[in-house]
């Protein structure tokens, strides 16, 4: 049960739409609290965080003394990412490979565990062949 400011907010509601139950914050200043808290879209109030809460709650009592966003910077238009160290082949591959080895070790596990899953029965229908 979380209460922000006073109300109560639904524990099944998603976090974007219970906001709005908030005097003054409509769908497009929920939108921007959720971005600004990292809470996902499809988030439902009981999945917040307790710093989620106390940071909601902080911020609409007093966004003016809110501490500023982080400011990250940016790559330069001119910048070129570093190349991949492997090719799609390669990588592709590599997958494929621990693919097959993980199956490989779990059919391992089974026969010593003397598990092994059971081969369909097959039904033989006299006339067919």
């Amino acid at each position: 049960m979380v209460h922000i400011l006073g109300i109560h907010l639904p524990d099944n509601q998603l976090t974007r739409f219970a906001l709005t139950t908030i005097y003054g914050v409509g769908h497009p200043t929920a939108h921007r609290l959720c971005a600004r808290f990292q809470i996902h879209d499809r988030c439902k109030v009981k999945e917040l965080t307790p710093f989620q809460v106390t940071a909601i709650a902080s911020f609409l009592s007093s966004p003016q003394t809110a501490p500023p966003l982080p400011r990250h910077p940016l790559a330069t238009p001119d910048s070129v990412p570093r190349p991949a160290k492997l090719s799609i082949n390669e990588l592709q591959a590599e997958f494929n490979a621990s693919q097959a080895a993980q199956r490989q070790r779990k059919l391992e596990r089974l026969i010593a565990q003397g598990r092994l899953p059971r081969a369909p029965k097959l039904k033989i229908y006299p006339g067919i062949l």
